[in-house]
């Protein structure tokens, strides 16, 4: 009988068994497989009973064993059929291997809803997902945009949860491929500070605050803070976040700008002020230094510098 255990890194899981060797002889051999641990765990219990069954067979006489399926270099991972699963299970397994990859902050929750979890949602009804499945909500997105890179990567995720092996991951990668920041960090009409503080003092008490968390520190609308305190030295100390709903009162409320529009005018407000240096303000934001100066140093015109040359 095939055994089924964990490769020492913890990763993979292995089969071991007695086999026999083209030369006759019978010896403990151990096969390697892509199948991740421990949502591979299934799939591998399946690829257990098989090799016990190919080796019974030629055991008795009735069947030559199958060194070509495995050995010789071949890829153990499982067909189709083993690896799919349903669509709130393809959702739900990725996510504690995801947690798993490397310590997560608090804002991981959020992360994980944001990246993975939400372009993953068209798979939820489905009644089974394998891998071709997997490129449907990369595919629904433009080529080249965020939100085809952000569903590739979330796919990717899925993939190796359930141990889909290395060809399904590359595939999945591919798809996603063409996307650049840059092309979704083109300048636009950004508010000015009057035009902010005309439209945050006019919004409700709530969404006060929480917008001018936004144009004061620079937040992601998702960050935004409906519960904090400000510190004697001026930082914050976050209570509770929400979501993207900052964005929707915004345009309730008529304001002649994005949620995200906040952000961006922080970064380029941080341009201005000679105490803020180029990297200070790339951590505030949570970017390295050469992101954040390929995308704001493009707002910064020649206008930019005068009034800049003005406060000298």
């Amino acid at each position: 009988t095939a055994a089924i255990e964990v490769s020492p890194s913890g990763k993979r899981i292995r089969l071991r068994a007695t086999l026999p060797t083209p030369e006759g002889v019978w010896k403990q051999r151990l096969i390697s497989t892509d199948l991740g641990y421990p949502w591979g765990i299934e799939q591998a219990r399946k690829l257990a009973e098989q090799l016990s069954k190919d080796a019974e067979l030629h055991r008795i006489g009735l069947e030559p064993f199958p060194f070509d399926r495995w050995f010789e270099g071949a890829s153990i991972c499982g067909d189709d059929e083993d690896q799919a699963v349903c669509g709130l299970e393809a959702v739900r397994l990725p996510e504690q291997w995801w947690s798993q990859q490397r310590r997560r902050g608090e804002s991981a929750a959020v992360s994980w809803a944001t990246d993975y979890a939400s372009p993953l949602k068209p798979l939820l009804p489905l009644p089974r997902v394998d891998r071709n499945m997997l490129k449907a909500p990369v595919e629904s997105k433009a080529v080249g945009s965020r939100s085809r890179r952000r569903a590739s990567i979330a796919a990717v995720a899925v993939a190796r949860a359930l141990g889909m092996g290395p060809e399904a991951v590359a595939s999945l990668k591919e798809l996603g491929k063409g996307y650049s920041p840059q092309k979704d960090a083109a300048p636009r009409d950004l508010p000015t500070d009057q035009v902010i503080v005309q439209v945050i003092d006019a919004l409700p008490a709530d969404w006060q605050w929480m917008a001018g968390i936004c144009a004061t520190y620079g937040t992601r609308p998702h960050e935004a803070l409906m519960s904090a305190d400000v510190l004697a030295n001026g930082l914050i100390a976050i209570g509770r976040t929400v979501g993207a709903q900052l964005g929707v009162a915004l345009r309730r409320f008529g304001a002649p700008f994005e949620a995200y529009d906040l952000r961006h005018a922080w970064g380029v407000r941080a341009i201005h002020h000679p105490q803020i240096s180029p990297s200070l303000a790339a951590k505030s934001l949570g970017h390295f230094l050469l992101v954040h100066t390929s995308l704001y140093q493009r707002w910064f015109d020649s206008a930019s510098m005068a009034s800049l040359v003005a406060q000298m």
